[in-house]
């Protein structure tokens, strides 16, 4: 389908203040398994489509607690998402954008803030997942069915 390979392809501007950072223009890697955000003061920001669909902002997702607790206690981290692309990402007002994802996920906002604070700390929040997901006895790759 020629309009979705457009969609990853073309980026979007938005008026996202936090702080000092002003969001720009956002953009999906031509690969599309990243979103870069591009700032007002020349930074950028490279956030992995992982890490994204790991703490998708879905109503029905625990990750809203998760984000703000120093362990792992209630989240169920979603396993096989190392190679998950993003195929869709559509501005949402001035309130953020919406991501589709190669495994149909497409619930929840992600406001500007919160993307900014998953930019900036994605270490933290990618160290945080691995834990849960070692908790959880999964992992960040799919498995192998067996033949």
């Amino acid at each position: 389908n020629g309009a979705r390979m457009n969609a990853f392809k073309k980026s979007f501007g938005c008026n996202a203040v936090r702080g000092l950072e002003k969001i720009e223009q956002v953009v999906l890697s031509k690969s599309r398994n990243s979103v870069v955000l591009k700032c007002a003061n020349s930074q950028e920001f490279v956030i992995p489509a992982e890490l994204l669909r790991a703490f998708s902002p879905a109503a029905n997702s625990a990750s809203a607690a998760f984000k703000k607790s120093s362990n792992a206690q209630g989240y169920v981290a979603p396993a096989g998402k190392s190679s998950v692309q993003i195929y869709r990402a559509t501005p949402v007002g001035n309130y953020g954008v919406q991501l589709w994802f190669d495994d149909l996920h497409s619930d929840g906002i992600f406001t500007w803030p919160f993307l900014l604070d998953l930019a900036k700390q994605k270490r933290l929040y990618m160290r945080k997942y691995i834990s849960a997901l070692r908790a959880q006895n999964q992992s960040r790759h799919r498995r192998r069915s067996k033949r």
